[in-house]
């Protein structure tokens, strides 16, 4: 058993079939040399092989073997693999040196791969058939994503990715804390009364947003900010303390229409970011939190 290149592939499950359901494998050695003893004799045998990371084969022919002979098939296989490359550029079309490119996978395979001189980057054989989420970060630039990408195996493909360009917020890191407080400077706040605080560094020495009380109560914080019409990315990191019957992190966009992302499930810190949409100017970027009883913990957001 060789692949496309001619090169042994180790580790293969041959199965062979009979028409009875009888079957019979053996595994290639390092050499790429299969045997499978005692194969089901008589009967038109099918074969065909397992191996992650190549697509599976079926042998052209059946073969019958009568009692105490022999046959040999040979196999070449195709790596359920593509490759990807492309360009990191900023917003005015300017290749990144240096970026770096993580592929992570839904099935648990993540790859990573840092840009050349001229911003390129080449991932050759990535696993095929799963969904990709593809984040280029770089030093000072906001992450640049292309969520659910999924190519066919035996493929070469193509992926440019572009920085975006930050929108400026103001007070962006801050601490809200407690129950005697509702002026956190630059946001407006809405709800039940006195649910906002505003102090210093929180957690791991980062300034961050928390809703508490000892009674149940809605809160919502907020800002306008005009920007231009365009696809535009909020993003936070999380910690759930418990008790919220909802928390969400909205985009809404000048005409009231609103993309949520659901924050309830969140329980670890952690980055999370909501749906891209189009928004028109004066968009509102905001953290809403909600608790229909009684506080035992704290929801935060930087």
């Amino acid at each position: 058993v060789v692949n496309e290149y001619g090169a042994p592939v180790a580790d293969v499950r041959v199965i062979a079939t009979a028409a009875d359901g009888c079957t019979g494998e053996g595994k290639t050695n390092g050499d790429g040399w299969y045997e499978i003893a005692n194969a089901p004799a008589g009967s038109p045998l099918t074969l065909t092989t397992d191996r992650p990371g190549f697509l599976p084969q079926t042998y052209g022919d059946t073969i019958a073997i009568g009692v105490h002979g022999t046959a040999s098939a040979s196999f070449q296989l195709a790596r359920n693999a593509f490759d990807l490359s492309g360009t990191v550029r900023d917003i005015d079309g300017t290749p990144v040196p240096d970026a770096v490119v993580h592929l992570y996978g839904n099935n648990g395979r993540n790859y990573d791969v840092t840009t050349d001189s001229e911003g390129r980057y080449t991932l050759p054989r990535v696993l095929a058939d799963n969904a990709y989420n593809v984040v280029a970060t770089a030093a000072d630039k906001s992450d640049a994503e292309a969520d659910g990408v999924w190519f066919a195996p035996g493929t070469t493909q193509t992926l440019d990715l572009t920085f975006p360009t930050p929108v400026a917020l103001k007070n962006p890191s801050f601490e809200i804390w407690g129950t005697d407080k509702y002026d956190v400077v630059g946001w407006t706040a809405e709800g039940t009364p006195n649910v906002f605080d505003q102090q210093g560094p929180g957690i791991d020495g980062v300034m961050n947003l928390a809703a508490w009380n000892e009674s149940a109560f809605e809160g919502n914080l907020y800002q306008d900010v005009a920007v231009d019409g365009g696809t535009y990315t909020l993003t936070c990191q999380v910690m759930n303390g418990g008790g919220e019957e909802s928390i969400e992190l909205y985009l809404m966009d000048a005409d009231g229409n609103r993309t949520t992302y659901d924050l309830l499930q969140v329980v670890h810190r952690g980055r999370k970011s909501i749906s891209k949409r189009t928004c028109r100017p004066a968009s509102r970027a905001s953290a809403s939190r909600r608790k229909r009883k009684p506080a035992t913990g704290s929801a935060s957001t930087t």
